[in-house]
Parts: structure tokens; C-alpha cells; sequence
């Protein structure tokens, strides 16, 4: 299963709106939520930056349809694409042997 890490206000996004003001603790459940919703996507690890406006989120995807609802969902400003060691691996023997 793909991993993204995604960077996200934790004071704009419509649909987390309801959880601003609240404690992070709370805001990482209605975050944790949000994307459990979306289905096919788990949330692997949620941090905050000190000044509390960002969080930062790695992210389990089966289907990049759902990575991107994930996205548009948490208004995501930032997405990385992560790959395993394993799957690097496989990666540069498929483009070794592709020439």
C-alpha cells in the first residue's frame, strides 16, 4: 500500500471548520476521522508544527482516487509520495532492466 505524507492548516479546510478551536487532541480525531470516511485510506502518524497551525500526516492509500479525495477533503497544501525500501528496490530493477 502507497504512503503519502500530506502538510495541512489546521484552520482552514471546510470540513475539519468544526474541530478549530479545539484542543490538537481533538482535532487529530476529527482529522483521523475525516479520512477514515473517505475509505481505502489510514492514517499512519499525525504531527504539528510548535506554532500549531500545520499538521503534518502520513498517510496509507489503496487507490490514488482516494489519496486525492484525502486531499481535497483536509484542503492538503503539501503531498509527498512515499515508497518503501523494498519497493525502491523494485522500482530501479524495473528501470535497470527496462534499459
Amino acid at each position: 500500500m502507497p504512503h503519502s505524507w500530506i502538510r495541512l492548516s489546521t484552520q482552514t479546510s471546510r470540513k475539519l471548520t468544526g474541530s478549530k478551536g479545539k484542543s490538537k487532541v481533538e482535532f487529530e480525531a476529527s482529522l483521523r476521522q475525516i479520512l477514515e470516511d473517505v475509505g481505502g485510506v489510514e492514517v499512519e502518524r499525525v504531527l504539528f508544527e510548535q506554532n500549531g497551525k500545520y499538521a503534518h500526516v502520513v498517510i496509507r492509500w489503496d487507490d490514488p482516487v482516494k489519496k486525492a479525495h484525502a486531499i481535497y477533503d483536509t484542503e492538503a497544501f503539501g503531498v509527498v509520495d512515499l515508497v518503501e525500501a523494498g519497493d525502491m528496490d523494485d522500482l530501479a530493477g524495473e528501470r535497470d532492466a527496462a534499459g
